[in-house]
């Protein structure tokens, strides 16, 4: 007689139907995931492939950044603009200006404006736009930095020598060069785009929140549109040689996509120590021009601008 053969454990049958299930609950949900990509709106679909792209592809950006793209995606609350950006313009919205009647100076260069303060010699705002570069060549960076004779009394690299303080960019160095080129990134090393910023926080917070514009945001938003600038206490105190030392820097990134427009706003101390917790330093425009005296976007409607400055962001992108 053959020998009887033997039944396989109950067990082994156990894992077999449970790895059968598993593959076909994958497949299923592979099913219903093309299903419903293939029922999405062409601009959402296409925006979701950038995303991903970005993600699997892109050298600063995370599953987590991807995930919450994907999320706003679907779920913004950001405000729908007619708005149509100037693509000549390194300002979104149109130049800010002074609330108390005060007159600035706008300097125009190749990559960002500025608003100058010539009574305080110094910037009240820079704005620049940035944007994707797939294979940036970056020039060696200017070791000198440069009066600009377009202003009426030109601050010198000798007003900041001895003070304790760095010549802090407003428009930075880095993000200007990787989408602009060496002609553009020796503009930033004009003194009408620096004030007086604490080593600390120039080399900490602030270079974090730089790079994170250059490499993340560009990435993720192809394009972005920054203005920054200068904010002072009640108290002002200043360098030797007369300067003011800002107790606090703003900065306003605004993105639009699909005519729909999206901001976030921080205020950040200069003695802060930290180099990348930016959540806690999040707040609305409205408090910055309360601070500042400028009013921004002047150039959108009163809804669209009420809509964006009011409340802060909830979360940093």
């Amino acid at each position: 007689m053959p020998p009887k053969r033997k039944k396989q454990p109950k067990k082994k049958q156990r894992s077999y139907l449970k790895t059968k299930l598993t593959l076909l609950f994958l497949l299923v949900c592979i099913l219903l995931g093309l299903y419903w990509y293939g029922r999405q709106p062409f601009p959402q679909r296409k925006e979701f492939n950038r995303i991903c792209g970005a993600c699997f592809f892109g050298a600063a950006i995370s599953l987590v950044d991807a995930t919450q793209d994907i999320y706003e995606l679907y779920n913004t609350s950001a405000p729908s603009s007619s708005f149509a950006p100037d693509p000549s313009s390194p300002v979104f919205g149109g130049n800010p200006t002074r609330t108390d009647g005060s007159a600035l100076r706008i300097l125009v260069n190749t990559a960002y404006s500025v608003g100058y303060d010539e009574q305080m010699r110094l910037p009240a705002w820079a704005a620049y736009k940035l944007f994707d570069v797939p294979s940036p060549t970056l020039p060696d960076r200017p070791t000198l930095f440069l009066p600009d004779t377009r202003t009426s009394t030109p601050v010198m690299s000798e007003d900041y020598t001895g003070s304790g303080f760095d010549r802090g960019h407003l428009a930075p160095n880095f993000a200007i060069a990787r989408c602009y080129g060496e002609e553009a990134q020796r503009e930033t090393f004009l003194l009408s785009n620096v004030v007086p910023q604490q080593h600390g926080f120039n080399a900490g917070l602030w270079k974090s929140l730089e790079l994170r514009e250059a490499l993340n945001y560009v990435g993720r938003f192809q394009e972005i549109w920054v203005l920054t600038g200068p904010v002072f206490g009640q108290e002002i105190h200043c360098l030797p040689s007369g300067l003011a030392i800002p107790e606090q820097l703003f900065k306003i990134i605004v993105d639009m996509q699909n005519g729909k427009i999206r901001v976030i706003a921080l205020l950040m101390p200069q003695n802060s120590q930290d180099d990348k917790h930016f959540d806690k330093y999040l707040c609305s425009i409205d408090e910055i021009e309360a601070k500042t005296s400028l009013d921004f976007f002047p150039d959108l409607s009163w809804e669209e601008q009420n809509a964006i400055e009011a409340q802060p962001a909830p979360f940093i992108w």
